[in-house]
């Protein structure tokens, strides 16, 4: 299939967006408290160690109006008082106004030793993750600069935070080169300016999927790429729980040996009643070594949940019941002595390749906009405030990057390295471009505007001819397909040389338009690159866009209860939102625990409502197999325990916990465990008939740890399927297994490596081979393995099995079938089982 290309450019000088100049100011709060630095993996206030003990502060959020906290200062002094008594040392503010005085309120947090780690995005001026190319421009960066302008001389300015929750799901990781951009330019404007070092940092949301693949791109590169630290919210801790029912044991092994601080931006989970018991794990040396200390959000009561105190006026705080366990949390716990064994290496991380998890396909970055790159000089001037117009459809050719930059770029240009260019009399310097870097056809672009004599052989100054035909081959197409001769502009208004590094500068006067032919390609891996008009300075390999030929993707089962094609002698029962089921091939039936925020914990309705379903799954005889998974990270973290403790606990029923603990059924469920898998959701998965783990599962019956047991009918079932003694271990310790440990036990008949939708599409694979085969087989066969699960000697077992079942299967249509099948070498052909 042939296709083709228009090549252009536009050769143009850019216009750039003015500020008034910054003047550099002095330290601002009036009572000095000795900035916060970093060292190796920690924070450091001087020559000791440095834990962040605080809260999320930003009254009024849950009003839909932002405001800025600390621009009140009567707001902002009545709530000091009840910092001090909560004991904190640090706030942090999501949204303020970089035109108001913040000086009364940084000084009296000041006097009070508190620090503020600030955001310098607004709901206005921010990376736009559903479009973040054009919301990478210079008019956003200026709110950002002028933000720090306003904060970076008071001393008690401890870090900005470059974004907060950009990356918020599995698949908006793109929006990482242009996150890592920002903290660069960041960094480099504190530089420039000649503040002191402030250090500049990323606030990650709680997503499994990418959380710590975003730790190590943040971590790698050279040291001006790199954060200054990292920050992730985490609310995995949901009270009453401990440091390894919680995955904050697991959360430490991932992150041991990270290079820069980390803390936790935002904790404190409201599943149950909070009563924080996490604060003494977050600042004992189980945790310190790696972690230095954490923000509880939030300060006020938003409507959410969360507020540990409720403001009634501007001069009236009341504390909620969260506020007295807070204070008591803190006034127990006391930091470790020495460095907390911190490390003094600063190592960078290996930056994460492309995979199904990770949408960024190189490590370079966007080059700052050459708009923005001057106020490195001239100061970003007044910022907008919080009425401005916004930033994020601000983007066009004036203030977007002009390009991609290298590990080893400077923000003061859109250039592709760190080379210096100068701008000549003969016009502009277009920035050196690396060959080995360009696509074939961006070689191609580029040696039509250079000339380059490896490439073309000029014949005359205004005639320029293909190069041989094993040469036009090499970039993709064959020469017959090239128009020959192609006339890029004129010699003489194109200077080239090659360097030994292969880097080729193009010098081109200003306001050229260089126009050229059309070309065929037959090669189908060219039919999408497109030649934009570009602005320069710039990048040539960025006006080349390419969309990858499309791909047919496998289905992913759809979330919801629709019938299908499949027929039905009755509907399904009715179901809560929490649950969800679909049919996503024939004979199979997908059940979802949809509690994602709740980490699936199921309810006394959610138990009678899959007991019901598995009934009702049983009754059908169009389905063979279910699957049975969990919504988010998590499998099923047990019963709902915050139902419990509200005493709205009810019985369960006849099938155990979530119908499956205890259930007897007549046809396999699959438990596909995608995440955490504790307590009744362990013992659902004792009672599958197989258990295909995603390899981030932990299995774990952490009853005893709270003071109960494991009443649902796993704790026999398990001494079956893995011995006594190891039985006893996970019972009575309520340590957690891994997946790959779990599958050495038994207890896992696989784990799949990859995302949650590599291990659904396992299940579902292993289950339509099930319900592949005779319907009769199956129930029969599954009948004569459960008499021996349930405990009857072998020889009765088989005695009662063959009975009972095993008559009702033989001389059936089926078993005929597939005897007939077999010697006429065809596949059978099953029909709905009546057993």
């Amino acid at each position: 299939m042939k296709s083709t290309i228009l090549a252009y450019a536009a050769i143009s000088l850019l216009t750039t967006v003015t500020a008034k100049g910054t003047p550099l100011l002095a330290a601002r709060a009036s009572t000095t408290v000795t900035p916060v630095t970093v060292t190796g993996n920690a924070f450091y206030q001087g020559s000791d160690r440095f834990y962040i003990r605080g809260v999320a502060y930003q009254p009024g959020g849950g009003t839909g109006a932002v405001t800025d906290p600390i621009a009140d200062a009567t707001s902002c002094k009545r709530d000091i008082v009840y910092f001090k008594k909560l004991g904190i040392n640090t706030i942090r503010v999501y949204a303020v106004d970089n035109t108001a005085d913040h000086d009364e309120c940084m000084n009296a947090l000041a006097e009070a030793g508190i620090y503020l780690i600030l955001d310098t995005d607004t709901p206005k001026y921010s990376i736009n993750r559903a479009d973040p190319v054009p919301s990478y421009n210079s008019v956003y960066l200026q709110s950002v600069f002028a933000t720090i302008d306003m904060f970076a001389n008071y001393t008690n300015t401890l870090a900005f935070l470059s974004g907060n929750e950009v990356i918020n799901n599995a698949t908006n990781t793109n929006c990482a080169p242009y996150v890592k951009a920002v903290t660069r330019d960041m960094k480099e404007y504190i530089k420039s300016r000649s503040y002191r070092t402030i250090p500049v940092g990323y606030s990650a949301a709680d997503v499994a999927e990418n959380q710590q693949l975003m730790a190590e791109y943040m971590n790698c590169g050279t040291d001006e790429q790199r954060s200054d630290f990292y920050a992730i919210n985490d609310y995995s801790w949901c009270d009453p729980s401990s440091y390894t029912i919680s995955g904050w044991d697991q959360l430490v092994k991932n992150y041991t040996g990270y290079g820069i601080p980390l803390f936790m931006s935002e904790y404190g989970c409201i599943t149950n009643t909070r009563t924080f018991g996490e604060v003494a794990a977050l600042y004992s040396d189980e945790m310190t070594a790696v972690f230095s200390g954490g923000l509880v959000y939030e300060y006020s009561n938003e409507g959410n949940g969360y507020g540990l105190v409720n403001i009634s006026s501007s001069t009236t705080v009341v504390p909620t019941e969260q506020f007295t366990y807070l204070e008591t949390a803190f006034a127990n716990t006391t930091n470790p002595t020495g460095d907390g064994d911190a490390s003094t290496s600063n190592s960078s991380s290996t930056c994460p390749s492309q995979s199904d998890q990770w949408d960024v396909t190189t490590d370079t970055l966007p080059v700052i906009p050459s708009a923005a790159a001057k106020f490195m000089t001239t100061g970003a001037g007044t910022g907008p405030g919080l009425d401005g117009a916004g930033s994020q459809t601000s983007g066009d050719a004036e203030t977007e990057s002009g390009g991609s930059a290298t590990a080893s770029s400077s923000t003061s240009s859109d250039t592709a390295s760190a080379s210096s260019t100068k701008k000549s009399d003969a016009g502009v310097q277009v920035p050196p471009v690396m060959l080995k870097s360009l696509s074939p056809i961006g070689v191609v672009f580029v040696a039509m505007l250079g000339g380059m004599a490896v490439f073309w052989r000029p014949t005359s100054p205004d005639s320029w001819h293909l190069p041989p035909v094993n040469r036009a081959e090499t970039l993709g197409c064959p020469a017959s397909e090239l128009q020959n001769p192609i006339h890029p502009p004129p010699s003489s208004l194109i200077e080239t040389h090659v360097k030994p590094t292969t880097t080729i500068p193009v010098q081109i006067p200003k306001h050229i338009f260089v126009g050229f032919k059309l070309m065929t390609l037959s090669n189908p891996a060219f039919s999408s690159y497109t030649i934009q008009k570009i602005p320069i300075p710039v990048l040539f390999l960025s006006s080349l866009s390419h969309s990858k030929p499309n791909k047919p993707t496998p289905s992913t089962p759809s979330p919801t209860s629709t019938m299908s094609s499949q027929k039905f002698t009755a509907p399904p029962p009715s179901l809560p939102s929490e649950l969800q089921i679909s049919f996503p091939a024939p004979k199979i039936l997908l059940i979802t625990l949809n509690r994602a925020a709740q980490l699936n914990a199921i309810s006394t309705a959610m138990h009678y409502a899959l007991d019901n379903l598995f009934t009702w799954f049983d009754s059908q005889p169009s389905l063979m197999v279910a699957v049975i998974t969990g919504s988010g990270r998590a499998f099923c973290a047990g019963a709902d325990l915050k139902e419990w403790n509200e005493g709205g606990r009810g019985g369960m029923p006849a099938g155990g916990f979530g119908g499956l603990s205890r259930r007897g059924g007549k046809k396999p469920v699959l438990a596909a465990v995608n995440g955490i898998c504790f307590g009744g959701g362990c013992e659902m998965i004792v009672n599958a008939d197989m258990v295909i783990a995603s390899e981030k599962a932990q299995f774990a019956l952490p009853e005893v740890t709270i003071g109960v047991t494991a009443l649902a009918g796993a704790l026999p079932r398990l001494i079956r399927t893995v011995g006594r003694q190891r039985a006893t271990e996970m019972a009575l310790t309520g340590r957690r297994l891994s997946a790959s440990e779990a599958k050495e036990w038994g207890l896992v008949n696989a784990v799949i490596p990859g995302s949650s939708e590599d291990l659904l599409k396992e299940a579902l694979k292993v289950a339509e081979t099930i319900a592949s085969h005779s319907p009769d087989s199956i129930i029969v066969t599954r009948e004569g393995l459960k008499i021996g699960w349930e405990g009857v000697g072998a020889e009765e077992g088989t005695q009662i099995w063959a009975d009972t079942w095993y008559s009702k299967m033989n001389g059936g249509e089926n078993m005929k079938e597939g005897v007939r099948s077999f010697v006429e070498r065809r596949k059978p052909r099953w029909v709905e089982s009546k057993l």
